[in-house]
């Protein structure tokens, strides 16, 4: 065999063992994303207009208003325009530790996205102040601009997290939602598992990816 030929034999058999790989994770990959769109959660009623046009219903989180771990009043419409994930849990929890390593995870992954962000609710107002929260938001070395951690003295967190977000029982849940543009939910996660947070990561790219072909139809 000539040495151009056996340059080709071994070409050949490199290429098929890297094929193999990709189109495994081709394949599976697909089993449980569409690369194109995330879908919405819950049902999606459609309502048709007097004028003839339809137009599709879906959850949306209530608004609320909240008070930041600098002390100042946010409201959900502040996050108009970010993707964000978000969660329930006190500071004071045990579970802590893997709390803030799921949330660590996502703001390294997208720490230089600004459309990205973190919203967390605590379920312990009286023990999560501002102060506290401050100190824990620091401690994580976060950008603050990225990472809200809300409080209240007034609003039952638990109720809210109910209501608003559809957890049953959240003193002894760890979900984490992820929420688009328009406060519309999108998915929904295990904090308990890896594989579930993971998936969490890659959805955010989807939404991000969303967002980003929706801001250049506008600029058309």
């Amino acid at each position: 065999m000539s040495r151009r030929d056996k340059i080709l034999k071994y070409t050949g058999l490199i290429g098929i063992l890297l094929g193999f790989p990709l189109a495994f994770v081709l394949i599976f990959s697909n089993m449980d994303h569409n690369f194109d769109s995330l879908p919405y959660f819950g049902d999606q009623t459609v309502v048709q207009q007097s004028n003839g046009s339809a137009d599709t219903l879906r959850y949306k989180v209530p608004p609320y208003s909240f008070i930041n771990q600098d002390g100042s009043v946010l409201k959900s419409e502040d996050l108009s325009g970010k993707v964000y994930l978000a969660t329930f849990f006190s500071t004071n929890s045990p579970f802590l530790p893997k709390i803030s390593k799921r949330l660590l995870n996502v703001n390294f992954r997208y720490r230089d996205e600004p459309d990205i962000a973190l919203v967390c609710f605590s379920l312990d107002p009286e023990h999560d102040t501002p102060e506290v929260l401050a100190k824990y938001t620091k401690d994580l070395r976060v950008d603050q601009s990225k990472f809200y951690f809300f409080t209240s003295d007034s609003i039952d967190m638990i109720g809210f997290a109910r209501e608003a977000f559809l957890i049953d029982d959240p003193l002894n849940s760890s979900v984490f939602w992820l929420v688009d543009t328009r406060n519309q939910l999108r998915g929904k996660y295990d904090g308990n598992k890896e594989e579930e947070m993971q998936r969490a990561i890659e959805d955010i790219a989807l939404l991000k990816k969303e967002l980003d072909l929706e801001r250049v139809a506008n600029k058309e």
